[in-house]
């Protein structure tokens, strides 16, 4: 085994353009999200940067690359959505190859990105279409002070995928942090599974709902293994359960369109008819 490249900072994925690698770089405090090029003499030369592109436009971290249909396709957060201005949202960009800032365009904005994973890689499918993964708020299902989303975005909690009853037995902060001084101590907040942070104590036997079709909760809902965000933020969005299944469909098109440009499906990936 030897180096093909070094000196790159937080590389995150790759993907390969005739005898040439394209890395991408997650962006630091100290370094802006960016795209490298690798030649098969190990060489490295900087394509594209978030500083060369319109503020909030490419924000950290940049996760995902692949080359697909004569166009680099890239999984980011994005702030300056156009329905979303601020909001670190996940998106799909593109750019060619030979004129990465001047071809750079975004392709869907408003995955949910605001929790301790952000969408990753994307893959292109035999069928033609693009697939992510989901962004999940936190590791356990419980919010605590481990997750630094929740000074900012203290309702945000992981939904489940079906229904789910509880024991009532809940989780006390076991640090102080700033939603909670009295962590660690007997009068530290209760936090219970699938619930919004501090949300206190609930009986055995209580049941937290999936949001579905028929019953969906802040524009979210789910298929029997993951959540979606239904109600995107730039996006009219419909769906329908598929009779004897738990596989939901979803469509999607901007106002201005009269065809479906993504559509998800249960098992958990998010699946996309890219245009």
């Amino acid at each position: 085994m030897k180096a093909v490249a070094t000196g790159l900072n937080f590389p995150t994925a790759m993907t390969f353009h005739g005898d040439t690698i394209w890395v991408t770089e997650e962006g630091t405090a100290t370094s802006p999200p960016a795209v490298k090029q690798i030649d098969n003499k190990g060489n490295v030369t900087t394509q594209l940067t978030a500083t060369q592109l319109p503020a909030g436009t490419l924000v950290s971290p940049l996760t995902g690359i692949v080359f697909n249909r004569g166009w680099f396709w890239l999984v980011h957060r994005q702030t300056n959505s156009k329905n979303a201005p601020g909001v670190p949202v996940g998106v799909i960009s593109r750019f060619k190859p030979n004129d990465p800032v001047g071809t750079f365009q975004t392709v869907i904005a408003g995955f949910p990105s605001f929790g301790d994973h952000p969408n990753s890689q994307i893959v292109f499918g035999a069928d033609g279409r693009a697939y992510i993964n989901g962004a999940a708020p936190t590791n356990s299902g419980v919010v605590g002070p481990d997750n630094g989303w929740a000074l900012t975005t203290p309702t945000l909690h992981d939904f489940p995928g079906v229904d789910i009853e509880l024991s009532g037995i809940g989780y006390q902060t076991l640090i102080p942090f700033a939603l909670d001084p009295a962590g660690g101590t007997k009068a530290a907040k209760i936090t219970q599974p699938f619930m919004a942070f501090g949300g206190g104590p609930v009986p055995p036997g209580t049941v937290v709902k999936a949001p579905t079709p028929a019953n969906p909760q802040q524009g979210i809902v789910t298929t029997s293994t993951r959540t979606y965000l239904v109600k995107w933020l730039d996006r009219e969005i419909r769906f329908a359960q598929k009779p004897g299944s738990t596989c939901v469909l979803f469509s999607s098109r901007p106002a201005s369109s009269g065809r479906p440009m993504i559509r998800f499906a249960s098992p958990p990936l998010h699946r996309s008819r890219i245009p």
